[in-house]
C-alpha cells in the first residue's frame, strides 16, 4: 500500500468558483455574500433614513447626485485606470517584488487621492491663514517616501 501525499493547489493555480454553485467549504462564497446583505442592509437603511429625516441639512438630491457620480466615475475611470496600471506592473516588476510594489502603488495613490484638494490649495484664502495653515506638499512628500522606503525595506527584507 503507498502513501500518496496530499498536495495543495498553489495560488496561481485555484480556479475561480463559478456562479451558481452551492456554498460548500470548498466555495465558501456564498455563504459570505448573504451574510454580508443580511448585515449591511439594515446599515444601508439607516444611513437611508438619517439623510432623508435631516433633509433640511442634508441635501438628499445632491448626496444622490454625488453618490451616482461616484460610482460612475470610479466605474469608468478609475477601475480601467487601476486594471491599466496593475497590467504594467504586471510586466515591468518581477514576478516575487509584484505584491509589495502593488501595495506601495495603492497607497500611493490613496494617499495622493486625500492630499490633492490641501495640494491644490482648493479653499485656502489669504485673509484666513489658518484654513490650510501647513506645508502639504512637504507632508504629502514625506508621506509617499515613507511608503516607498517601507515597499523598499520590504524588498530587501525578502532578498535575504
Amino acid at each position: 500500500m503507498s502513501r500518496r501525499r496530499l498536495a495543495l493547489p498553489r495560488l496561481g493555480q485555484l480556479s475561480p468558483p463559478r456562479l451558481g454553485l452551492k456554498s460548500t467549504p470548498e466555495h465558501p462564497g456564498r455563504l459570505w455574500f448573504w451574510v454580508g446583505l443580511a448585515a449591511g442592509l439594515p446599515l444601508i437603511a439607516i444611513g437611508i433614513k438619517g439623510i432623508a429625516l435631516s433633509s433640511g441639512v442634508s441635501a438628499p438630491r445632491s448626496f444622490v447626485e454625488w453618490f451616482v457620480g461616484g460610482d460612475i466615475v470610479h466605474d469608468l475611470v478609475i477601475a480601467p485606470l487601476v486594471l491599466l496600471v496593475g497590467a504594467g506592473l504586471r510586466r515591468v516588476v518581477p514576478a516575487r517584488h509584484l505584491g509589495t510594489v502593488q501595495w506601495a502603488t495603492a497607497l500611493t495613490a490613496i494617499v495622493a487621492l486625500f492630499a490633492l484638494i490641501p495640494l491644490i490649495g482648493w479653499g485656502k484664502r489669504p485673509g484666513e491663514p489658518s484654513v490650510q495653515p501647513l506645508n502639504y506638499p512637504l507632508g504629502f512628500g514625506l508621506t509617499v517616501g515613507a511608503i516607498w522606503l517601507a515597499a523598499g525595506v520590504a524588498v530587501l527584507l525578502r532578498r535575504r
